[in-house]
């Protein structure tokens, strides 16, 4: 139902009438809708009775995303905050509610209106009733908001990879299939684990491990660190922490350990500490189980090196330095020898071959012997080798067994040899290179493992002795270096790239100068024009001012002329008039001859009245003959002065034109000399932006050339290796714990587990004990546990209660140095969503206002962390500062949903990704687009930029990733393999591994070349 903006479309005379809530109006035009009365008992539940009417024929133009008249009709709590015009409801009175008198239509403008786009129609009068009842019953909230939702276990089979990401370091990787996240190993292709969210099976939802949210998984992000990941699910997002090597166990002892050995189920070791004493000690826990005296026949107390078992820990076998023991243990539990021998050749190596019931004895003379167990009971019988294997020409320095009946020696000049141990035949060798340290057989992936001098690593296929990897170096450190070369790279582009913004300051001030210069050059010619004109001028002026004068002296006299005649003639005028009035005196005068006297006077008066006019008559004559000379004196004047005006006047508009633009020229000058003035501070920012820039190459240069000779120079001897569940851990003379994959050997990761001074003494021999390396040094027994899983570290929100987050995360990234996490996500078709929160407390730091219209998709942290970039179905891209808090820029060109944005490596650039089937290249400084690349056959889903290079990786719903050229929008490539739709690719730290997974459920993996390296397809369950 549209809700204007209430009263806007009345009238001023109704509104006076009384066209207010509380005022009812009634028009003539409006007819009411008759209102039903309803027969509820119950109170009328908003979110099931009230909220399907509103969003029936109402929410289409009042909802959080088209809100006219600024109001909602969403919920209570947003029809009291109302619109424009204040609340839509009273509560407690529907008869003074706006929103019940617009829908009744008891007030214009009624609601909704007629031919209204949305198509709302009329509510009934049964609706209208519940509606009223509603209000008048107090218009509560009732159920909204409070309904739990309930979620079941997704069926099997739905299992769609919407999201997938690489670890930094490049070796995992992490697909998320609907509510599960698979992680992989890439270089071995091998499934290293999946994350388990234990709450879910806390609140039974779930009754085993492996899945990692209740909800579809659509974001991934490992931290910059490699150690932490984040999910994102509905209204949570899920913190993952990686496992690291430490000791889980440690068994004081009062004297030092002299060797130990687990037993065969590894439930249990078996720990010499003195001469005449073993301890059987609880793998578990730790816990001493028993303790007990151990007789060596001729040797009361044996001072045993080495000890090895063959089946459950009721049968030893110990060797001192030249002796042999066998020992089973009584009904009471303690061993009673039953066996002993003497070797002259020494022993410097002993291990138990469980599958064959023979245990291998290396000796000094470079041999290795078999012994079977004794047959009988007593002590003081024969007990010879059953075999002698002859192979090593240097001191032997590793046995390694397995189940079977192979046996696999290590000596000192690099040799390997693989043994048939129960047919005593040599079945193949291998070459180190060099010492051998440690050695071992894997038979679960039939590989041969060796380590020796110079942190150097060699793998061997068992079953044919084909080399399968070779190592020389710390992988870590060869990480490392590969690490400090691309930022040492990306120092040097930094450098390019801020010559250039000095240069581009540097030729503005240029530009600027040159600027100032025109300007103040057309400053010395509007100066001089100005001049000249004022030169013109002057004598121009001064002739005009002369004339005028002339003019006005030529005026004045005429004017006197004229005014003198003017009183000639009043005196002429006055003296006619007294010449007659005594002429008329005289004539009558004349008539009396008694008036003779009288008569005389008159006519002497008389004579002197003639006298007077004749005089003022000749004074205007004379003035009347001045006249014309002076009126043509004053028009001759006035021409004069028209001759003199005209070019004055041209010459004063050209002077005032002159002065116009000397005062333009000036202002101009003024202007081009802040300019410079500004351009000029500019460049030492610049400059010293470019000084920063070359120190921070030089000291990546400093850091990867440190990084390059440490990797060549510091290559510490391994000291051992042992099979810890499917990995191999392998301990260096500088106390770095490795773990190696034991299917190929690819580093898995590395620790600093032992100070150099610290590193262990006795390693366990024998059978894998789980996933733990037991060690010793001194006199304590540790086990470190060496499991490299993801473990649940929290849970930040809640599907069911409280959350910072309104719906679906469906977008995540860490910032550079870990410390922030950016969530995206948003209601759909309302708002957009983004913020940030710290990981290591799950609290909220910023949740920025209205960051888009619409669900935000993508969400990356610029390169420095300064920034973020961010799209949304509402079809922009924006750019947030992430100190400031603020928009920065927004990024408008996609036509339909802007799926994924990504940040060049310098910063410099965006690309985007949409719906529209297109990728857009923007100047992320200035929001210019600088190109849009096409060529695709449906939404682009994902894009990444490659390491440091201008190519862009892009998932996109065609089956296919491409690669395409950013810098000019060409097509490098395309990967294809997929039979469904693709949502997401990831590209490794450096550009050289590209994923890619979708709808099909397969991950399939590139090298940057287009070579494939592998797919990881749906789990079996």
């Amino acid at each position: 139902m549209p809700f204007p903006s209430y009263f806007a479309r009345l009238s001023t005379a109704a509104l006076l009438a009384g066209a207010w809530i509380g005022s009812p109006l009634t028009l003539a035009t409006a007819v009411e809708i008759p209102v039903a009365t309803i027969d509820h008992p119950d109170p009328v539940d908003f979110a099931t009775e009230v909220l399907p009417i509103l969003r029936r024929n109402c929410l289409a133009c009042h909802s959080g995303s088209v809100a006219e008249g600024e109001l909602v009709l969403e919920s209570p709590e947003t029809m009291l905050a109302g619109g424009n015009e204040g609340a839509a409801i009273v509560p407690g009175n529907a008869d003074e509610s706006l929103l019940f008198r617009l829908a009744a239509h008891r007030t214009e403008p009624i609601m909704p209106p007629e031919g209204n786009k949305a198509q709302a129609v009329n509510l009934t009068g049964e609706e209208l009733g519940l509606l009223k009842l509603w209000i008048d019953q107090g218009a509560t909230e009732g159920s909204l908001g409070t309904s739990a939702i309930e979620f079941e276990p997704l069926p099997a089979g739905v299992n769609p990879v919407y999201a997938v990401a690489l670890s930094p370091d490049g070796r995992t990787l992490a697909a998320a299939r609907a509510n599960q996240v698979v992680l992989h190993r890439l270089a071995s292709r091998r499934e290293a684990g999946r994350l388990t969210d234990p709450q879910l099976i806390e609140r039974g939802i779930y009754d085993r491990p492996g899945v990692a949210d209740i909800d579809l998984i659509q974001a991934i992000a490992f931290a910059p660190s490699g150690e932490r990941m984040a999910t994102g699910g509905y209204r949570s997002v899920k913190l993952w922490s990686r496992s690291t090597p430490s000791v889980r166990a440690a068994v004081p002892f009062e004297t030092a350990v002299r060797c130990f050995v687990p037993t065969i189920d590894g439930s249990a070791l078996l720990v010499v500490t003195r001469p005449g004493r073993i301890d059987l000690i609880d793998a578990a826990s730790g816990a001493v189980l028993r303790s007990d005296t151990i007789g060596g026949g001729e040797v009361a107390e044996p001072e045993l090196d080495h000890l090895a078992v063959v089946g459950d820990a009721s049968l030893i076998f110990g060797a001192s330095a030249d002796r042999l023991f066998a020992w089973r243990r009584g009904d009471d539990g303690s061993p009673v020898l039953i066996g002993q021998t003497a070797l002259e050749s020494g022993v410097t190596r002993l291990i138990g071959l469980p599958g064959i019931g023979r245990v291998a004895v290396a000796g000094n003379d470079h041999r290795i012997r078999l012994f079977a167990m004794p047959e009988g009971t007593d002590p003081t019988a024969p007990w010879t080798a059953v075999a002698t294997l002859e192979s090593h020409g240097s001191p032997i320095t590793a046995l390694s067994a397995t189940d079977g009946a192979e046996l696999l020696s290590a000596d000192e000049g690099g040799q390997l040899v693989l043994w048939n141990a129960e047919a005593g035949q040599s079945l193949r060798s291998m070459s180190h290179g060099g010492p051998v340290r440690a050695a071992l057989l894997v038979g679960s992936t039939r590989r041969v493992l060796s380590f020796g001098d110079g942190a150097s690593l060699r793998v061997w296929n068992a079953d044919d002795a084909q080399p399968i990897a070779q190592r020389d170096g710390s992988a870590e450190r060869e990480l490392q270096v590969g690490r400090d070369q691309q930022a040492a790279a990306l120092a040097a582009r930094h450098v390019e790239l801020a010559q250039q913004d000095l240069a581009v300051a540097q030729q503005q001030k240029t530009a600027e100068e040159a600027n100032l210069t025109a300007a103040n050059e057309a400053v010395t010619k509007a100066t001089e024009a100005q001049t000249q004109k004022q030169t013109a001028y002057d004598p121009l002026a001064a002739a005009r001012d002369q004339a005028q004068a002339a003019l006005d002296a030529a005026t004045a006299e005429t004017t006197r002329i004229e005014q003198a005649i003017a009183a000639a003639e009043g005196e002429r005028a006055a003296a006619e008039a007294k010449r007659n009035d005594l002429q008329a005196r005289v004539d009558g005068l004349a008539q009396d001859p008694s008036q003779a006297e009288a008569l005389a006077a008159a006519r002497t008066e008389l004579d002197g009245a003639v006298a007077a006019l004749d005089g003022a008559t000749r004074r205007k004559a004379e003035l009347e003959a001045s006249l014309e000379p002076a009126r043509q004196a004053a028009q001759a004047a006035d021409a004069a002065f028209k001759a003199a005006d005209e070019p004055a006047r041209k010459a004063m508009d050209e002077l005032v034109a002159a002065q116009r633009g000397l005062e333009g020229a000036t202002r101009t000058a003024e202007r081009a000399t802040e300019a410079l003035q500004r351009a000029s501070d500019a460049i030492p920012g610049w400059e010293a932006k470019v000084a920063q820039a070359d120190a921070d190459r030089t000291s990546r240069q400093q850091q990867a050339e440190t990084s390059a000779k440490e990797f060549a120079e510091r290559r510490p001897a391994f000291v051992h290796a042992a099979l810890v569940g499917d990995l191999v851990a392998a301990v260096d003379a500088d106390g770095l714990l490795s773990l190696w994959d034991a299917a190929d050997g690819s580093p898995v990761r590395s620790v600093a587990a032992f100070a150099p001074e610290a590193i262990p003494q006795r390693f366990a021999t024998g059978v894998s004990t789980g996933s733990d390396l037991w060690v010793a040094r001194d006199g304590t027994l540790s086990a470190v546990d060496c499991r490299d899983e993801w473990r649940w570290e929290r849970t930040i929100g809640d599907f069911q209660g409280d959350s910072p987050f309104v719906d679906r995360v469906t977008c995540l990234d860490f910032s550079p140095d870990g410390s922030l996490l950016a969530v995206g996500g948003g209601l759909p078709s309302r708002s957009g969503q983004l913020t940030l929160i710290d990981p290591n407390s799950g609290a909220v730091v910023h949740d920025y206002d209205q960051p888009h219209s619409d669900v935000l998709l993508s969400v990356r942290f610029s390169p420095d962390g300064r920034s973020l970039a961010t799209s949304a179905t509402d079809r922009f891209a924006r750019t947030f500062d992430v100190d400031g808090r603020k928009v920065i820029r927004g990024f408008e060109g996609h036509t339909a949903h802007v799926q994924s944005v990504a940040w060049s490596a310098d910063g410099r650039t965006l690309v985007t990704g949409g719906s529209d089937a297109a990728v857009k290249v923007w100047n992320a400084q200035t929001g210019e687009q600088l190109r849009t690349i096409g060529g695709f056959g449906k939404e682009v889903t994902s894009v990444r930029y490659l390491g440091l290079s201008t190519l862009v990786a892009a998932s996109c719903g065609d089956r296919n990733v491409h690669v395409k050229n950013a810098a000019d929008g060409g097509n490098v490539r395309q990967l294809g393999g997929f039979a469904d739709y693709v949502y997401g690719v990831a590209v490794s730290w450096d550009g050289k591994v590209l994923a890619g997974g979708g709808l099909d459920s397969v991950v399939r993996v590139w090298k940057e070349d287009g070579t494939p390296l592998g797919e990881f397809g749906p789990p079996a369950r």
